[in-house]
């Protein structure tokens, strides 16, 4: 994410016993978990670059950071709270944001143009000018057709989905499990709409959920590889600058 929010008088009581050093470091560590997603790996090199201390400097920082509460080490990598919680909100903020934008463009796009019933409008010869039929009335069962069993609520209120696929379909809350759990995976609906065309080309209908969710899984455990693979490299090609005095 490009962007979070932040609350300065928060900040400055967070981090009234931390050094200019350590307030520093940390201050550009939540700047890169959040650009990064919260993809973080907990990389010695990597991360003294980031806060731009030398490798021994980070160290003693690291530990000042980890006994303090700001920062904890998870599976390998980087975990921070509220950056954490502004990804959750920012990010639910930042999608709201761009459904009304496109809401709006389909508005004003679909919109009737007015004015052009005038006596100087263009009557095109051959042209039908028979109103066009009325729509068919669609069926309970047609409008529903091929749902899984118990998906099928009243014409009055059809089921509700945040993502809804083929096969997949997922409520908000499922979705942002899956985002949570599998935080590896940078675009996660391309990777539904990849699974669910692969699902639907299987005609796996049923029992769809534990299967994508294993996808996603195997998705994830090779990115996390990819990104500690890419680190080692970057590590290994980072040489921090030390002044003696």
């Amino acid at each position: 994410m490009h962007f979070f929010t932040a609350f300065p008088d928060d900040w400055l009581v967070g981090t009234a016993n931390l050094t200019t050093e350590e307030s520093g470091a940390f201050w550009n560590l939540c700047c890169y978990y959040v650009a990064k997603d919260g993809r973080v790996p907990d990389d010695a090199r990597l991360l003294a670059r980031v806060v731009k201390l030398s490798t021994r400097r980070w160290g003693l920082v690291r530990r000042t950071l980890i006994a303090g509460g700001f920062i904890e080490v998870r599976d390998g990598f980087i975990w921070q709270a509220k950056c954490e919680e502004r990804l959750e909100k920012d990010g639910k903020f930042a999608r709201s944001q761009q459904d009304k934008v496109r809401k709006k463009w389909a508005e004003k796009n679909t919109k009737p143009l007015s004015g052009n019933d005038s006596a100087d409008t263009p009557v095109y010869a051959g042209a039908d000018a028979s109103p066009a039929p009325a729509p068919a009335i669609r069926k309970k069962e047609d409008i529903y057709a091929g749902l899984p069993a118990g998906d099928s609520a009243s014409l009055d209120s059809p089921p509700e989905y945040h993502w809804r696929g083929k096969v997949v379909r997922l409520k908000e809350a499922d979705y942002e499990s899956w985002r949570k759990s599998y935080f590896s995976i940078p675009d996660l609906d391309a990777e539904l709409t990849r699974i669910d065309d692969a699902l639907a080309s299987q005609g796996k209908t049923q029992k769809w959920f534990p299967a994508a969710s294993a996808m996603l899984a195997s998705k994830h455990q090779k990115n996390l590889e990819r990104l500690k693979a890419e680190s080692a490299v970057a590590a290994g090609a980072y040489k921090p600058m030390v002044f003696e005095g």
